[in-house]
């Protein structure tokens, strides 16, 4: 693909939107491995030369079309501000770079055709490194402490979902499951009603799934979490909720939790011994 100037994509956009479809699996690592538009390298590959999700190839794509100048914003899955394994390491390259502006988390049902959450991602070479030159600059201690301020400001943002796991009173991965199973107009004891039922649903999740390697791959255990998922849904209240709100949050339900087993990541706060 090519600009209207002729010139390649690669390191000459100025501005660039997309929404890349998610999780896309079993991408042929042979055909990509070499691409100068993956600097940080292949985000996993597993026994059969297959990249698992290619997330991470779609965020490196977007970063290196980018001009020096360039800004990127695009719609991202919510997993991968957490992935794990290949999908971290590459993470860890891209934000050293300085050039992740921002990631805004978007709740559950924010778009109408969609019910599952996600992120919006901002990619920009400006605000990091004016930062950085600043800090660079020989200026008296005052502007420097500034500077460490502004740094520490943003490195504050990146927390905001342990925060507010730490304010809802749950792990980050009760939460993910809190968010799958809330709705905005329960009441507060509901709210806390639907938190003990994700902290339940995981800790049985955990219980079937964590002995097991691969369970993905296995019939009955499969068939074994679905029934876990649907037990602990349809015991849910109605009102508030409807018998198509709990048929819509058990596919949500089983999605995430089948994803985030491909991943390596259900569970993650786990001991050890009892993670997926």
């Amino acid at each position: 693909h090519r600009l209207p100037d002729g010139k390649p994509l690669w390191g000459h956009c100025d501005f660039m939107m997309a929404n890349p479809p998610f999780n896309v699996d079993m991408v042929d690592a042979t055909r990509v491995k070499d691409d100068r538009r993956l600097p940080f390298g292949l985000p996993g590959v597993n026994k059969a030369d297959k990249v698992g999700n290619a997330n991470y190839l779609w965020i490196s794509y977007f970063h290196s079309d980018l001009s020096p100048t360039g800004r990127a914003g695009f719609v991202m899955s919510s997993q991968a501000s957490s992935a794990g394994h290949g999908e971290a390491e590459v993470r860890r390259k891209l934000v050293r770079t300085g050039d992740v502006d921002a990631m805004v988390a978007i709740r559950p049902n924010f778009f109408y055709t969609r019910t599952v959450p996600c992120e919006l991602w901002f990619l920009t070479d400006i605000k990091y490194r004016e930062i950085v030159a600043a800090y660079n600059l020989d200026k008296d201690r005052a502007t420097i402490e500034e500077v460490f301020a502004r740094l520490m400001a943003l490195s504050k943002n990146m927390d905001d979902e342990q925060h507010r796991a730490a304010r809802e009173g749950l792990k980050e991965s009760e939460l993910a499951i809190f968010d799958l199973m809330q709705k905005a107009t329960l009441a507060a004891t509901e709210r806390e009603r639907i938190k003990q039922s994700s902290r339940e649903l995981l800790a049985e999740l955990l219980r079937i799934i964590a002995p097991l390697d691969q369970w993905t791959e296995k019939e009955q255990t499969r068939a074994e979490v679905e029934t876990v998922i649907l037990d602990q849904v349809f015991m849910l209240p109605e009102p508030p909720y409807t018998p198509d709100d709990k048929d819509a949050m058990a596919k949500m339900l089983h999605a995430h939790v089948w994803q985030q087993s491909r991943g390596g990541r259900f569970g993650s706060e786990a001991p050890d011994g009892q993670r997926a």
